[in-house]
């Protein structure tokens, strides 16, 4: 990458685990190098509509949310009911994982 790009960015994972919680973290992964007729977008800032908050917390308990990590890579873990994660089963993290992207700092 150039300079002014980095070759970096940081994903917003949502996660649900098979032991009923909610798992909301960042992750660093590697920007694509665009090919011959490609270009590659730089977005610095994007809204969440309030719709995608429902796939981003998956319906989980907020007042039992504890958060661990680091200040730089905070991990959000919250309960799922046993009828939310039987409602969720295909957004169970060992067959699907739902993910948002945004540009690393």
């Amino acid at each position: 990458m150039t300079a002014d790009l980095p070759d970096k960015a940081l994903e917003l994972r949502s996660s649900v685990t098979s032991h009923g919680t909610l798992e909301v973290s960042l992750h660093e992964v590697p920007i694509p190098v665009p090919s011959a007729n490609e270009v590659l977008v730089r977005v610095e800032a994007s809204p969440i509509n309030p719709s995608d908050l429902g796939l981003l917390l998956a319906g989980a308990d907020m007042t039992t949310a504890h958060v661990a990590g680091t200040p730089q890579r905070p991990v959000i873990t919250a309960s799922l009911t046993e009828d939310m994660l039987r409602a969720l089963s295909a957004r169970v993290i060992d067959r699907c994982r739902w993910v948002m992207r945004a540009q690393a700092p």
